[in-house]
């Protein structure tokens, strides 16, 4: 890494489709490019403009295209490169490079979520707890929605970590909303933080969620986890608890469809360990 300027190889690809062959030669010859992956940033020594290519010191010829996760290192005087590119942003495209940041700033990578949609409802949801406002269910919702879209175990990691946050600032205003607590389990699960989805979703059994969807969801999805823990540990007690999940489950929604899949799972996992 280096404190040197630097620009993201995705915005230097637009850049390249605005200007002339010459200006662009002139700015990115004598920049490194950084490929994310290599120990160092290697410097550019000649550019192929109409094909958005470049050949590195040593020979090694490649696509920007191929490295659009990279970043080019601007280590000139006040780094033209990096001033022409903000100079050619329009005001739109100004306005998502500030979004991004934001979003960046908690740990997210834009680029990972689905949709714009889901860029603006993180960035809002976001912008509420930043501002000392509690999110309503509108946007809890499309905060889980877009932090979890794409099933993204990272994602939804981060989404789990932040309305756990929130869960702790609504406790201290005097009570947890139900469906934090099944969005908080499916995230973790998502994450692969089984252990700890299990902790959030005691809450089924203590009588900390009362609206009978929010137990439903929280119920099938416990029992998920439960299930996932058994097949990764092989430990029976899991099971057992995962039967009682199961069972408040179908006793509020017998016919959905997502209670008899967890339902049937549990089932089919249970009759493999009694003829083992």
């Amino acid at each position: 890494m280096t404190d040197e300027a630097s620009v993201p190889v995705r915005d230097v690809l637009v850049w390249l489709s605005r200007v002339d062959a010459e200006e662009s030669r002139q700015l990115l010859v004598g920049c490194a490019l950084d490929d994310g992956t290599s120990d160092e940033a290697v410097p550019i020594v000649a550019l192929d403009a109409e094909r958005k290519g470049v050949t590195l010191q040593g020979g090694r010829r490649l696509l920007l295209a191929g490295v659009r996760d990279g970043e080019i290192i601007d280590p000139h005087p006040d780094a033209p490169l990096v001033g022409a590119i903000a100079a050619q942003w329009t005001p739109a495209e100004r306005v998502e490079r500030q979004e991004r940041a934001e979003l960046a700033h908690a740990g997210i990578d834009a680029d990972r979520l689905a949709s714009g949609e889901d860029r603006r409802a993180a960035l809002a949801f976001l912008r509420m707890i930043e501002a000392g406002t509690l999110p309503g269910p509108e946007e809890r919702h499309r905060f889980y929605m877009a932090l979890s879209a794409t099933g993204e175990s990272g994602l939804a990691r981060i989404g789990a970590r932040v309305l756990a946050q929130l869960a702790d600032r609504f406790a201290d205003a005097g009570g947890v909303p139900d469906d934090l607590y099944w969005r908080r389990t499916w995230l973790l699960r998502a994450g692969g933080q089984l252990r700890e989805a299990v902790a959030v979703s005691d809450a089924l059994h203590m009588g900390q969620v009362k609206e009978q969807g929010a137990r439903k969801l929280l119920a099938t999805t416990r029992a998920a986890v439960l299930l996932d823990l058994f097949d990764a540990t092989r430990e029976v007690k899991w099971l057992a608890l995962a039967d009682r999940a199961a069972r408040v489950a179908y006793a509020l929604a017998p016919e959905e469809e997502e209670v008899k899949a967890v339902y049937r799972r549990f089932q089919a996992v249970r009759g493999q360990v009694g003829r083992a």
